[in-house]
């Protein structure tokens, strides 16, 4: 049973507490945010930059690269509100010229022993073998809450993103996580929307009203017959003519007896 340390996150009650318990839950691994070298029998198998601090951790950016640093701040930022896109740039940037050390973010170290795969300790390696890819993992941070779900955004070692991995750690998230999953499996896998879904209980959308199966249909006209009554193709419909009209029309023409 590893034993407790004061510079293991996994020791605290906030956020990189909670945290870091979902990910790196395994005992046999060995975290800490002090500096110091891992201890004999383990070697680093990840470093992440935490940011700001740990006391107000609100993010763990992987320092495997610049390259990958850059990218996980970079990434997935369309919808976040200004100040924190903001933020996200000065941090990427200082990222990407490996300078986060000047901002003096403390850095927490994941180590494993040695003789063991980290694809059987680390989530990210995990996934990685399964992808045919290395996989750097970054890790928002929020105040611990039975419905919150640790988020792993995952980047290869181009900085190119590969998608998200999100942790179920109590009975509620897991069946969140579950209905995520069951959600996402149901996509169509060649980027055409989706079926819509009809609730259960909704009404149907109306449809356009069809004539009766027992109802008599009009069937073709003869080749003789005229237009139907009150149509004339091609033509405008000329006005009923006025009763004085069709009197003088009826009356026999005066000059026509004339020579």
């Amino acid at each position: 049973m590893a034993a407790h340390r004061a510079d293991d996150p996994r020791e605290r009650s906030d956020g990189i507490g909670w945290v870091s318990r979902a990910i790196f839950g395994d005992p046999r691994l060995w975290l800490d945010v002090s500096a110091a070298p891992p201890p004999p029998g383990h070697r680093v198998a990840a470093r992440y930059a935490v940011v700001p601090s740990v006391a107000r951790a609100k993010f763990l950016l992987p320092l495997a690269s610049r390259r990958v640093g850059a990218a996980s701040t970079l990434a997935y930022n369309a919808l976040r509100p200004p100040r924190v896109r903001a933020n996200r740039l000065v941090v990427g940037v200082l990222a990407g010229l490996g300078a986060t050390g000047l901002a003096r973010m403390p850095v927490l170290t994941v180590a494993v022993p040695d003789g063991v795969e980290e694809t059987e300790l680390l989530l990210a390696a995990h996934l990685g073998r399964l992808a045919g890819c290395r996989l750097h993992a970054a890790i928002g941070i929020r105040p611990p809450d039975p419905h919150h779900k640790p988020t792993l955004q995952l980047f290869d070692d181009r900085g190119a993103a590969h998608g998200y991995a999100k942790i179920g750690w109590n009975d509620a998230t897991r069946a969140m996580v579950a209905a995520e999953a069951g959600a996402l499996r149901e996509l169509p896998r060649d980027g055409r929307p989706p079926p819509a879904r009809r609730r259960r209980g909704a009404r149907p959308p109306p449809r356009s009203a069809a004539p009766p199966r027992h109802a008599a249909l009009p069937g073709p006209r003869p080749a003789s017959a005229g237009p139907p009554a009150g149509r004339c193709p091609g033509r405008r419909r000329t006005a009923r003519p006025s009763p004085c009209r069709r009197r003088a029309a009826a009356a026999p023409h005066r000059g026509s007896a004339r020579r």
